[in-house]
């Protein structure tokens, strides 16, 4: 799906908004276009809170593949109660990377999370702001870091910037 249909972005390009900011990346932007994408996303733009909340969706048909190589038990979690939870991160932390502001996020603090309203599943985590100075910080996500540059296992590079405006 082209943003455009007669594609007349021939400055502001989809490869520029790839890297800078793209809607559907912040829940308060998305539109009922984004509905299908599944994009790790937080809340906006513009945070005050104390945490940053970011879901990192789980996506079956990309990620089950990928995690039958990589995970223990493959794709199939068959634990149950905690151990099923646990199981879930650490299989989801072998696919994902994340750093914000250059530095890296350790995944194994999120907890896997259902979101109806998103018909998503996923991991969530809460990164802690205090220590951020205000104004535009960087999170960058890759997925399967090792997957090459085509198909659908290649790898995918998530850049969600935000500014943090801490309230007086």
């Amino acid at each position: 799906m082209k943003f455009s249909l007669f594609n007349r972005y021939s400055v502001m390009t989809e490869e520029a908004v790839d890297h800078g900011m793209l809607g559907a990346h912040y829940e308060s932007l998305r539109s009922a276009h984004d509905q299908l994408l599944p994009y790790p996303m937080i809340p906006a733009d513009t945070i005050s809170a104390s945490r940053l909340r970011l879901f990192i969706p789980h996506r079956p048909q990309r990620d089950n593949p990928v995690a039958r190589q990589r995970c223990a038990g493959g794709a199939r979690n068959e634990a149950q109660g905690a151990q099923a939870a646990t199981a879930a991160v650490n299989c989801m932390a072998l696919l994902w990377t994340v750093q914000l502001d250059g530095g890296k996020v350790d995944l194994h603090d999120f907890v896997p999370m259902e979101r109806r309203d998103l018909d998503m599943r996923g991991l969530v985590g809460y990164l802690p702001m205090a220590d951020l100075k205000p104004g535009r910080h960087d999170l960058r996500l890759v997925w399967n870091a090792d997957g090459g540059e085509r198909g659908p296992s290649r790898r995918r590079e998530y850049s969600i910037p935000f500014w943090y405006a801490p309230e007086p």
